[in-house]
Order: structure tokens, then C-alpha cells, then sequence
């Protein structure tokens, strides 16, 4: 199938950066998922999650933040939370963990983690489904600002980056998820997830790649004589 997939070159103003999730409910061992698994003894279990957070994903999503920042590039925060009192408006399969984390809008375990903030003029589109294009105006964000490519980083792998990633290219942006700037459960789930939407629907690639081959473009913008 691979000889099926298309090809493509970031253009990077044409590009964003979308950091899904990265919240206390989902993203940090003392809040959220991470407590609720230490309060019932399962912290073994997340253990993979958490250590791959703290050491690998955010330390580039910072960095590709601080490119993307450096560069005034499109970035966009999306996170997970419910703005009614009963949850109703979360699907009813993660209802029950969503209340149980009191991912709540203005709650703690709503709040995107401090190391990588939005800042002032950065959209921050909240969505209360896996995909953010089932519950958001991220479409309509994207298509004002321009936007045709899209990066991906953040949790969960398999779910909600996988799910907004799997929809965005359904309506033809060309799509990266970047493998070092996500994380799941297990390892399992995280790298069946890449396999899986590496096979046709996008590409997986690295921080290092992405910074590489957006560097390229943006040298080549200032100095267009290097092509020749």
C-alpha cells in the first residue's frame, strides 16, 4: 500500500503544530490518570506512559514549540474537558473516567501543562470527543488560517492523536505524527498506533526530522539562490 500514499513537502506557513492533550487529567503522574492509577496500586501499569512524557515527549515538544515560536509558525492547542456539570457532553464510553478525573473546564486536571503553555495569539480549541474534528471548530480554525499540513503531538497516541489525525486526512490535510512527541498506555499501543496510520492514512517522523526538513524550507525562503 505504501506505493499508493502521497507524497508531499512541508511548506511552513502552511504548516501547524497541533499539541493535543497535554493536560494534568491525561499527561502528569501526580494528577490525573496518573493519580487515579496510584490510588487503586496499578501505577505499573502507566509506568511506560509517564516515564516516556517526562523524559521524551515533553522535552521536544518543548523544542519544537520553541522552533515553531522562533520561526512564528502556527501552532495550536487542543485539549479534553467537559463544560457540563454531568458530563453529558462526553461520549458515554470515557463518561465515567472524564467524571472520575473531574476534567471539568476551569478544573485542575483541566489545565494544559506549564511546560508548554499557549501563549498570546496561540488558538486554544477545547473538544469533548477523541478527534477534535468531531466536537470542535478546529476545521474552521485551519482552513482561515491557511493551514495545509499538520504535525501531531501529545496523548494518547492511539486514541485521540490517531483519531484527530485519521480525520484530518480524511479531509485532505497532509498529515505527521510525530513518533518522539507522543505517548500511550504501553508501548504496545503506542507503536501499534503508528503502524497503523503510517500504512496509508500519513507519515510518522521524528523531532529531529521535522525541524530538519522545516529548516530547509525556511533557509531556502531567505536565500532561494541556494536552490539553483
Amino acid at each position: 500500500m505504501q506505493r499508493f500514499k502521497v507524497n508531499f513537502k512541508l511548506e511552513p506557513e502552511l504548516t501547524a503544530l497541533l499539541i493535543i492533550d497535554m493536560q494534568n487529567a491525561s499527561a502528569c503522574r501526580t494528577e490525573g490518570i496518573g493519580r487515579l492509577f496510584k490510588d487503586t496500586g496499578k501505577s505499573a501499569m502507566v509506568e511506560w506512559r509517564f516515564s516516556r512524557i517526562e523524559k521524551i515527549v515533553l522535552p521536544n515538544l518543548v523544542r519544537m514549540l520553541t522552533f515553531f515560536r522562533q520561526h512564528r509558525l502556527k501552532v495550536l492547542h487542543i485539549y479534553y474537558g467537559s463544560v457540563m456539570d454531568n458530563y453529558r457532553d462526553i461520549p458515554i464510553f470515557i463518561r465515567q473516567v472524564a467524571q472520575r478525573l473531574n476534567n471539568r473546564v476551569g478544573s485542575k486536571a483541566n489545565k494544559i501543562l506549564a511546560e508548554v503553555k499557549p501563549q498570546a495569539g496561540e488558538p486554544v480549541i477545547r473538544k469533548s470527543t477523541e478527534s477534535a474534528f468531531m466536537s470542535s471548530s478546529i476545521d474552521r480554525v485551519l482552513k482561515k488560517l491557511g493551514i495545509k499540513y499538520l504535525l501531531f503531538g501529545g496523548v494518547s497516541t492511539n486514541s485521540c492523536i490517531d483519531g484527530t489525525a485519521r480525520n484530518a486526512a480524511e479531509l485532505d490535510y497532509h498529515c505527521i505524527i510525530i513518533d518522539d512527541c507522543c505517548a500511550a498506555v504501553s508501548e504496545a499501543l503506542h507503536q501499534g498506533a503508528l503502524d497503523n496510520f503510517n500504512f496509508l492514512p500519513g507519515y510518522i517522523k521524528s523531532t529531529e526530522e521535522i525541524i530538519h526538513e522545516l529548516s530547509k524550507r525556511l533557509s531556502f525562503r531567505c536565500n532561494p539562490d541556494n536552490g539553483r
